[in-house]
């Protein structure tokens, strides 16, 4: 919500949806506001944990490297 004058930023809103959570159209208009922030929460929570998982600076090699790519891109998803 918009602080000034307590309406939703629905172009905001919108625009979160579509290129950040990735929805559809029909996704975004048949959701709640309820759910889309539940979900924008979320994404933010999993976004945070992957920053957090593995802090220490290891040279990844071989089979490490191979293996830290593949967890990378199945949580980017």
């Amino acid at each position: 919500m918009k602080d000034d004058n307590k309406e939703f930023d629905w172009l905001g809103m919108y625009t979160t949806a579509r290129y950040i959570l990735g929805w559809s159209e029909d996704e975004f208009w048949r959701s709640t506001p309820r759910k889309y922030y539940a979900v924008l929460y979320k994404v933010g929570e999993l976004r945070q944990s992957m920053y957090r998982q593995n802090t220490e600076n290891i040279p990844l090699v071989g089979k490490d490297a191979l293996q830290a790519l593949s967890s990378i891109a199945s949580k980017v998803k």
